[in-house]
């Protein structure tokens, strides 16, 4: 007699129908979320995307990476409630660690669903990661960290159109080491590496947060400064002036006094970039001539 099997004997168990169905849901959901997550490039948006995606799962006040070794945190939401830190990395490679501020303790179910989501997480940014570094690479000067030379013409044309169009004021300084190549015949190169990032320090730390830095080359730095007239750039160049002098540079037994010599213009109306750092110029080699370490306002 032939064997025969009704449709009911092909069928799985209801235990595993639920299990397979509870499957396919959450293998739906990661891929929407890896799909979500690669559309950007950007670290900040790349974990507001997965913190907006996973809050019906895992309830929190927001979340904060912190990426290995250096560069920028980057915080989503507020940073409160229970903090559950997780160390993200990706085939050996350590990408910093996230820290999760929960509304409410996660059950082991919540954990183990977040850990997947974690795992859709860490290649879009490790994309993110590199896509910033090679754009910072790209603008910033390696051995200071300010902007470079590269980034300096667009942004002092940006600030000027800014500048015509909002009727704000907007100022130029442009500095130098006294005497920096005493300094690098004396000491070296290296010590003189050294004297350029103090500057670099210094300077950044005494200018306003909407003040821009670039190096412009060997000892020379340009500050500019969006809404800032001539008398309020030439108090925060003084200000930056008497920081570098009052802080010497210190390695070992040896210790370097360093002093500024600036120059200080405030855009004037038909200005262009070469305009304005020719007064700026202008405005620095009168400081010089003047006996350095001093600000000059061009007149």
């Amino acid at each position: 007699m032939t064997p025969t099997f009704s449709n009911s004997a092909v069928k799985l168990p209801h235990r595993r129908q639920t299990l397979a169905l509870e499957y396919s849901q959450v293998a739906g959901e990661l891929l929407s979320l890896s799909q979500a997550l690669q559309e950007h490039l950007d670290v900040d948006k790349v974990l507001e995307t997965f913190s907006h995606w996973i809050d019906d799962d895992v309830p929190h006040y927001g979340l904060r990476f912190v990426p290995a070794g250096q560069g920028a945190q980057s915080v989503v939401g507020e940073g409160r409630g229970e903090r559950r830190e997780f160390e993200l990395a990706i085939h050996g490679e350590c990408l910093g660690k996230l820290v999760i501020g929960l509304r409410r303790p996660v059950e082991a179910c919540q954990l183990a669903k977040l850990e997947h989501f974690l795992a859709q997480l860490t290649l879009p940014l490790r994309n993110a990661l590199r896509y910033r570094e090679a754009i910072t690479q790209a603008t910033r000067d390696s051995l200071t960290g300010v902007f470079n030379r590269s980034t300096l013409e667009s942004s002092v044309q940006r600030e000027l159109s800014l500048s015509e169009r909002q009727s704000v004021p907007l100022s130029l300084l442009v500095l130098d080491v006294d005497r920096f190549k005493g300094i690098n015949d004396d000491f070296g190169h290296h010590i003189g590496d050294e004297v350029i990032r103090a500057v670099a320090d210094n300077v950044s730390q005494a200018l306003r947060e909407t003040d821009l830095v670039f190096r412009f080359g060997g000892d020379e730095f340009v500050v500019v400064m969006p809404g800032s007239d001539g008398e309020g750039a030439v108090r925060v160049a003084d200000r930056v002036r008497r920081r570098v002098a009052e802080r010497p540079l210190v390695m070992g037994n040896t210790r370097i006094l360093i002093s500024l010599s600036l120059g200080v213009t405030e855009s004037r109306p038909g200005d262009c970039v070469d305009t304005l750092f020719q007064r700026a110029d202008r405005a620095l080699l009168d400081a010089k001539r003047g006996g350095r370490n001093r600000v000059e306002l061009a007149r």
